[in-house]
C-alpha cells in the first residue's frame, strides 16, 4: 500500500475532535483511522449505489383513483399539442 500525505479544508472541528478521541481509544494512528474512514464510506456509497439496482419486475403498479383513465393520452395531448 503506497501512501500520502494530504491536506483537508473546511473539516468540522468538534468532529475531528471526537475523530481523534477515538482513534487514540484504538490504538490507530490518525492516517490509519482515516484510511479506514475512508474505506467504510465508500464501501457504504457503493452498497447504497447496488440496493438502488432493482429489477424491473420489483416495480409495483400504481393504482390511480377514478378520473386518470385517460391521463398519459391528456399528457400526450399537453406535451406533444395534440388534438389541437
Amino acid at each position: 500500500m503506497t501512501t500520502v500525505d494530504i491536506t483537508i479544508r473546511n473539516v468540522d472541528e468538534e468532529l475531528l475532535r471526537n475523530f481523534k478521541a477515538e482513534a487514540v481509544r484504538e490504538n490507530k494512528n490518525f492516517g490509519e483511522a482515516t484510511s479506514e474512514a475512508f474505506r467504510l464510506w465508500l464501501e457504504h456509497k457503493n452498497q447504497e449505489i447496488h440496493k438502488k439496482k432493482g429489477k424491473l419486475t420489483d416495480i409495483k403498479p400504481l393504482h390511480f383513483k377514478s378520473g386518470f383513465k385517460d391521463l398519459s393520452k391528456r399528457v400526450d395531448e399537453i406535451v406533444y399539442e395534440r388534438g389541437r
